[in-house]
């Protein structure tokens, strides 16, 4: 937990807070409800509601942001302390199916994965779902341990926090159906029945606000549009075998063992013979699901179903989110060790002592590759987007009035660093350039002229505003005064002139 504390804290300011979106998005509904303006997104000039987050880690956000307001160093803290708070409860989870001392091996890997310290040092949701998932799925087992007992309670408890966790995340309903599965599985039917009830009441406050937001039970408005999307043409997405493409082996076995896609393994081994190890990382991973279902739990068919939602999702964008896959993460990690042992309990020529050697081998080489890969991720230059966003951000806090509008292509980032209403630079998508600048009633404009177009983490809006946008502005020097330039020419500021 030290070192993962630490890798964390190397991590936190890799990018301003809101340089991801997501996570500028979290904190400005955090402060509408902070300031009882309702779910909204504040930082736009009409205030829009908003139709795709659930609730929950902006009300968790809610008394740090009115206590503490401005202070993200606390809201970056307060969200790593989640994943902190997580890591002993998968152990507990681990030591149910392996001696104590494999667990800790296995808490240990997956307390240092470099994707799982990434994601959850930043200030969105991923930290607190794996807490409450990893906290439900605890009292869910010690319900299973103590049923004889007719220790109800842990169960009710547990699919409280299961709702709970739904409001953090939409994928948290894959909690809520593993642990009915496994009721139905198990033969439960009264309880079953008794947990149906509670789980409707429970969610009636949930399908409240979602239909107040125009969306429909769990669903926010904006996923509601994508599972209908998905049911429609679910012939597609069951044909499994036509997109594989979308699911490359390196990928999928560098979330629990970092080493596959990088270059540097494709160069040094042949992309063959990285693709084949990846291959059998995959396979030992399966091997230890499929080991795992010999004495079921909950936690195996919750896994299950995050998998079919983030397969189903995946081939729906045509693309893999890494902070998708962080909250399962923990168990893939398990299950490859897991797999693992497995293997070594099918070898008879070796000894117990060459088994256990093996074992921790391979726990050695996973601790070593995350550790370098933290390193990389430690290390790594700043993208010369938030070099060069917040000069622009300083200039703005200074010289502009504060009723001012500023167009950006970080607009969630400038609000919170300069607190000016923005408005989102114009996309391809948009239309025309000149009748959506008059409609946005955007005072100023933000560039950057010089976009790294090889740069992985250049976005589509910033590479429009520079070979769009900015010869727009420069077309009509009366209209679009040049305000500010920094002395590298990497941002341009310019003011819009109404009559």
């Amino acid at each position: 937990m030290i070192a993962s504390l630490l890798l964390g804290l190397f991590q936190f300011n890799d990018r301003p807070l809101g340089g991801f979106t997501d996570d500028g998005h979290y904190v400005i509904l955090a402060e509408s409800l902070v300031r009882g303006s309702g779910y909204r997104l504040i930082n736009y000039p009409d205030a829009p509601l908003e139709h795709a987050f659930p609730p929950g880690w902006p009300l968790l956000l809610t008394p740090l942001v009115a206590l503490l307001p401005g202070n993200f160093a606390v809201l970056h803290w307060y969200t790593y302390l989640f994943w902190l708070a997580a890591i002993p409860l998968l152990y507990r989870l681990f030591t149910r199916r392996l001696p104590a001392p494999y667990a800790l091996a296995v808490a240990a890997v997956v307390a240092l994965n470099p994707s799982l310290i990434q994601h959850t040092s930043r200030v969105q949701s991923e930290a607190a779902y794996i807490f409450f998932a990893a906290l439900t799925l605890t009292l869910f087992d010690l319900w299973n341990q103590k049923r004889r007992e007719k220790s109800l309670w842990l169960l009710v408890a547990a699919f409280l926090l299961a709702l709970a966790t739904v409001t953090i995340r939409t994928i948290g309903i894959s909690l809520v159906a593993g642990m009915l599965l496994f009721l139905l599985f198990t033969s439960h039917w009264r309880t079953t029945a008794t947990v149906v009830g509670i789980l409707l009441l429970g969610l009636l406050p949930l399908a409240w606000f979602n239909m107040n937001q125009g969306g429909f039970l769990v669903f926010s408005q904006l996923y509601r549009v994508h599972v209908d999307d998905v049911v429609t043409q679910l012939g597609y997405f069951l044909r499994f075998w036509e997109h594989a493409s979308f699911f490359p082996p390196e990928k999928l076995a560098s979330f629990v063992a970092p080493v596959f896609d990088l270059r540097l393994m494709a160069t040094l081994l042949s992309p063959g013979l990285n693709r084949t190890l990846s291959l059998i990382v995959l396979a030992l991973l399966l091997c230890g699901w499929l080991r795992s279902l010999r004495r079921l739990e909950a936690t195996d068919l919750y896994v299950l179903c995050y998998g079919a939602i983030l397969y189903l999702w995946i081939v729906y964008v045509e693309m893999i989110q890494p902070r998708l896959f962080a909250p399962l993460v923990p168990f893939l990690v398990f299950y490859l060790l897991y797999g693992f042992d497995w293997l070594l309990a099918w070898l008879p020529s070796a000894g117990r002592r060459h088994k256990q050697t093996f074992f921790w081998g391979v726990v050695a080489l996973l601790l070593l590759a995350n550790l370098g890969r933290n390193g990389v991720q430690i290390t790594r230059p700043t993208p010369s987007r938030w070099v060069d966003l917040p000069s622009a951000a300083a200039w703005v806090r200074e010289n502009i009035p504060q009723d001012a509008i500023v167009m950006t292509t970080a607009p969630k980032y400038l609000y919170l660093h300069t607190r000016r209403l923005t408005v989102a630079s114009p996309e391809r998508k948009t239309g025309a350039i000149a009748p959506y600048i008059e409609q946005s009633g955007a005072d100023y404009v933000i560039i950057r002229p010089r976009v790294d177009h090889q740069d992985e983490e250049e976005r589509p809006a910033e590479q429009f505003a520079a070979s769009n946008l900015l010869p727009f502005l420069q077309s009509d020097p009366a209209r679009f005064q040049l305000a500010f330039e920094d002395q590298s020419g990497s941002v341009v500021i310019y003011r819009v002139v109404r009559p």
